[in-house]
C-alpha cells in the first residue's frame, strides 16, 4: 500500500490511546449523498454529536436504505415517508441535507480535512483539540469551586499553592539544591511530594479514612487532579475536604518544626471545630429593623450646679 492509499484508508471508528486516556470517537464523516447507507446502523444525520437514527422503524423498514427515502425517479426527499418513519427532530435533520444533482457514487469524507482525506495527523489534531477544550473547561470549573468554598482565606491560598505544586516539600526543596532528607518527615518511608504528603502518606490516608470521605488516591498522579476528583465526588463535604488538607499540612509542619504530631482523631476534631467556629463568625448576622419613631435615644444632660458627671463606656458579655 503506498502512502496515498494509506492516507485514504479510514473507518467509521478510530481508537486513540494517549498516556492513560483512551478516547473513541466514531464516524466523523460526511457523504456527498447519503443514499445506499443503511438508515438504522450508520452515522449519516447532519449532527456530529449524535448522527444516528433512534426512531423505531415500522415493520418491514428495518433494513431500509437512505436512497429509499427519495421520490422514485427524482433526486428529492419523499416528505410523506420521512414524516411516517422519523421523529420531528430527525425529520428536520434529514430534510436539511442537500442532495447532489451530479448523480455521483457516495464516498467517505473526513470532515476535519479540507480535502476530505483522513490521516493520522488530522485524527491526532482532532483528538488533542477536544482534549484541550475539555481540560480547559474542567480546570475552569475546578478553580471556580476552590475560590467559592466557604473557608478561611488562608486555606484558599493553601489549596492554590498545593494545586500549583509550590509547597515546600522535600522534592521541591531538593530541586532547588537544598540539602535535606528526601523522605517524608511524617512517615519516614517514601519520598515527599505534595501528593504524598496530603494523600498517600500513611498518616494522611488514616485521616481520610477516618473522615469517611472517599479519597481514591490511586486514580490520579497529581494533587490537583486528585482534589478535583474528590471535590466532584463529595459535593456535600467540599469545605471539610479543603480544611482537612490544610490540617494535614499543618500537622506535617509541626512534625518538621516542633517534632510534635497529633493523633488522627485530634486532627479531625480540630478541623471540624475550626470550620464550625469560622462558620459561626462569618454567618450573616440577623438584623431587626425597628421603626425609628419607636427607638429610645439616650440624651446627654449637663450635671446640676455644684456636681460632677463622669461618662463611662462598658460592654456586657454573655458568660460574665
Amino acid at each position: 500500500m503506498n502512502s496515498q492509499d494509506r492516507r485514504k484508508s479510514c473507518g467509521f471508528r478510530n481508537t486513540f490511546h494517549i498516556e492513560n486516556m483512551q478516547m473513541q470517537f466514531a464516524s466523523d464523516i460526511a457523504t456527498s449523498s447519503p443514499k445506499l447507507f443503511p438508515c438504522k446502523r450508520d452515522h449519516w444525520l447532519p449532527n456530529l454529536d449524535h448522527g444516528f437514527v433512534t426512531s423505531d422503524p415500522i415493520s418491514g423498514a428495518e433494513e431500509a436504505t437512505v436512497n429509499q427515502l427519495f421520490i422514485p425517479g427524482e433526486n428529492r426527499w419523499d416528505y410523506d415517508i420521512i414524516v411516517d418513519l422519523f421523529s420531528e427532530e430527525e425529520q428536520r435533520q434529514i430534510l436539511k441535507i442537500p442532495l447532489s444533482s451530479y448523480g455521483r457514487a457516495d464516498q467517505i469524507y473526513w470532515v476535519h480535512d479540507n480535502k476530505g482525506l483522513y490521516s493520522v495527523r488530522s485524527g491526532y489534531e482532532r483528538l488533542m483539540l477536544e482534549f484541550s477544550q475539555n481540560y480547559s473547561n474542567n480546570m475552569d470549573r475546578y478553580w471556580s469551586t476552590i475560590w467559592n468554598l466557604k473557608i478561611p482565606a488562608k486555606v484558599h491560598n493553601f489549596l492554590w499553592r498545593a494545586s500549583q505544586q509550590v509547597l515546600p516539600t522535600s522534592d521541591h526543596l531538593r530541586a532547588k539544591r537544598v540539602d535535606i532528607d528526601k523522605h517524608c518527615p511524617v512517615c519516614l518511608q517514601h519520598d515527599e511530594s505534595v501528593l504524598h504528603s496530603l494523600v498517600h502518606c500513611v498518616f494522611a490516608r488514616s485521616v481520610w479514612d477516618a473522615t469517611g470521605i472517599t479519597s481514591s488516591p490511586s486514580l490520579t498522579d497529581s494533587f490537583k487532579d486528585w482534589l478535583n476528583l474528590v471535590l466532584r465526588s463529595n459535593k456535600q463535604d467540599q469545605e471539610l475536604i479543603g480544611m482537612t488538607c490544610w490540617a494535614i499540612w499543618t500537622n506535617r509542619n509541626e512534625v518538621v518544626w516542633q517534632s510534635r504530631s497529633h493523633t488522627v482523631l485530634k486532627v479531625i476534631a480540630n478541623t471540624k471545630i475550626f470550620l464550625h467556629q469560622w462558620r459561626e463568625v462569618h454567618q450573616p448576622a440577623a438584623t431587626h429593623i425597628r421603626n425609628p419613631q419607636t427607638l429610645d435615644f439616650a440624651k446627654w444632660y449637663p450635671p446640676a450646679a455644684g456636681s460632677f458627671k463622669i461618662n463611662i463606656d462598658a460592654a456586657i458579655f454573655e458568660n460574665q
